[in-house]
């Protein structure tokens, strides 16, 4: 897994995100107008894709939170619920701030209480102890045990490196 291409290289640049997401509110102003919740809702994902992307992990965060709180009480989008909650969490370590992310992955149960058996649960938990403990085998491991079972796609892939930064750029205190 260390050897994995970075997708850095392969991200296109601030200003062109930046000129999709305003793209994407209009689009969803627009949609939102037109009562078109199901295309709404798709674009409001891709708006939280592209927000990750471009740095702005804070807004990522609040719109997968937003939405896995919405499919959770919604029986037709419950199963979107662990891939939005698993998106937040993996935005929430790449964005740094390991005390907001641990409170939020614990709390991320009580969204929906089968997320807490989850793989993407315990990789999850996994990557913030080890980022906690400044350990970056414990890190690399974790993803290497998701991954014997579960495929990454390359945006996961994006942020679990840049969360896996976060260690590199700390030094240990052991």
């Amino acid at each position: 897994w260390n050897e994995r291409p970075t997708i850095m290289e392969r991200q296109p640049s601030d200003i062109l995100l930046k000129a999709v997401l305003r793209t994407l509110f209009t689009v969803i102003d627009y949609l939102k107008q037109k009562l078109l919740d199901r295309s709404a809702y798709g674009c409001r994902q891709k708006e939280a894709q592209v927000s990750a992307d471009a740095g702005l992990f804070d807004r990522a965060i609040a719109i997968y939170e937003e939405s896995a709180k919405q499919d959770a009480s919604d029986a037709s989008k419950k199963f979107n619920v662990k891939d939005a909650l698993f998106r937040a969490g993996l935005c929430r370590l790449a964005n740094g701030d390991l005390i907001g992310a641990k409170k939020a992955i614990e709390a991320y149960p009580n969204i929906d209480p089968s997320f807490g058996n989850s793989r993407e649960f315990k990789l999850l938990t996994s990557l913030l102890e080890a980022i906690e403990e400044h350990d970056p085998d414990a890190f690399t491991a974790a993803v290497e045990e998701f991954e014997r079972i579960n495929s990454i796609d390359d945006w996961k892939v994006n942020l679990i490196y840049k969360a896996k930064q976060s260690i590199d750029a700390e030094p240990s205190l052991a």
